[in-house]
């Protein structure tokens, strides 16, 4: 957090003094610092659990985006079975952090962007349609594993 605080005042700075070359030579040096921190597993379970928890979806799909176009398009077939159930876990952890935290709004926007991504007219999905209007959804059998305090680590040490 106290990296971005600094990054944002260089940025400033160079903006202020008009130094544009520097400027892009700066972005361009970030850029790099930030993919390369992207390849520590810590560091990307980190970013997920951050976008789940913050109901950040713009993030959450964002880093997901680049585990599939870096890591999983090269897995095998079975592998990338598992990458695609992963995928599911994730993105309903998402939603039902979204529940606990009462963000109506956040559960709503998952559905609409991500109706091309998951087939929500299937008979996987069909019930975590109904999350966000769900009264007690922990105690739907469907939903309840991701409501457990476990599930977190579940998620991250299959």
């Amino acid at each position: 957090m106290q990296d971005k605080v600094c990054e944002r005042f260089v940025r400033r700075y160079l903006l202020s003094k008009n130094f544009k070359d520097t400027l892009n030579a700066f972005e361009t040096e970030c850029s790099r610092e930030k993919n390369r921190g992207k390849f520590q597993p810590l560091d990307v379970v980190d970013q997920l659990q951050e976008a789940m928890y913050d109901s950040n979806l713009t993030q959450l799909i964002s880093q997901w985006n680049f585990l599939e176009n870096t890591l999983f398009h090269r897995l095998s077939s079975d592998k990338q079975l598992a990458a695609n159930e992963l995928k599911v876990h994730v993105f309903r952890t998402y939603l039902v952090q979204a529940k606990i935290k009462k963000r109506q709004a956040k559960m709503t926007e998952f559905f609409e962007l991500l109706s091309s991504h998951f087939s929500f007219g299937k008979e996987e999905w069909k019930s975590w349609c109904a999350l966000p209007y769900a009264v007690d959804p922990k105690m739907h059998s469907e939903f309840f594993m991701y409501f457990t305090k476990s599930w977190m680590d579940v998620l991250i040490c299959p």
